[in-house]
């Protein structure tokens, strides 16, 4: 019985290398992420993160896409499981990670972890010597917004802003928090940056249904956008 049990062990270890997706198959799942194809490639892309012939960088990215992916249909749990997948592997983390976890914790409504996650991010930063970016910093507002705590947002937005003047949405929250503050005058000057800002590229970019609110809002504030 113990050769017979073995023998099969053996049958259905080889049975699933041979069904183990390669890495062109995995890249192309992957690509369909990248193609806001969120859906049909998960199962894909759950077995490449299993496939241990892949590295585990590699396999991360998968995790990462899968996380985001998850995310976007909805499925917030799951995806914030998938994110801690990729943390879990012997592969350098990077800023992106964080700012997507710290999205996913702050939609979750568990804010504390979402900053925890964001001073990650910003570790990585210091370390790599580079001034405050507005990926990490931009987040870190968003979540201290949420949160209430409106002084300590604009620090962060205006410390992103350093990294990236042209940003347009950091504008806009930073006007909200100043507006929360009843500091109108700097509110004003922050969405007047933005109406400037949101060109037509970032406009293709939006649905109707998202022009349509930031219009208003910036109308709410007094101005007239030029788009």
């Amino acid at each position: 019985m113990r050769l017979t049990a073995t023998a099969l062990l053996v049958i259905a270890s080889s049975a699933n290398a041979a069904t183990a997706p390669t890495i062109a198959e995995c890249e192309t799942a992957y690509s369909e992420l990248e193609a806001k194809n969120y859906a049909s490639p998960l199962r894909q892309l759950e077995l490449c993160t299993a496939n241990l012939e892949i590295n585990a960088l590699t396999r991360s990215r998968y995790h990462l896409g899968r996380a985001w992916a998850l995310y976007e249909l909805g499925r917030l749990n799951e995806a914030i499981a998938e994110q801690e997948k990729a943390f879990a592997l012997p592969a350098p983390p990077y800023r992106l990670q964080f700012a997507n976890y710290a999205t996913m914790l702050r939609t979750a409504g568990r804010f504390e972890e979402s900053l925890i996650a964001i001073k990650m991010g910003e570790q990585i930063d210091k370390k790599e010597g580079k001034p405050p970016s507005m990926m990490i910093q931009y987040h870190k507002g968003w979540t201290l917004q949420e949160m209430g705590r409106h002084r300590e947002a604009i620090e962060a937005f205006t410390a992103g802003i350093s990294d990236q003047i042209d940003y347009p949405f950091v504008y806009w929250r930073r006007a909200a928090s100043y507006t929360a503050i009843a500091n109108r005058e700097a509110a004003v000057a922050d969405m007047r940056k933005f109406s400037e800002l949101f060109t037509a590229e970032w406009r293709e970019n939006s649905s109707a249904q998202r022009l349509s609110q930031y219009r208003e809002q910036v109308r709410s504030y007094g101005l007239t956008p030029g788009w």
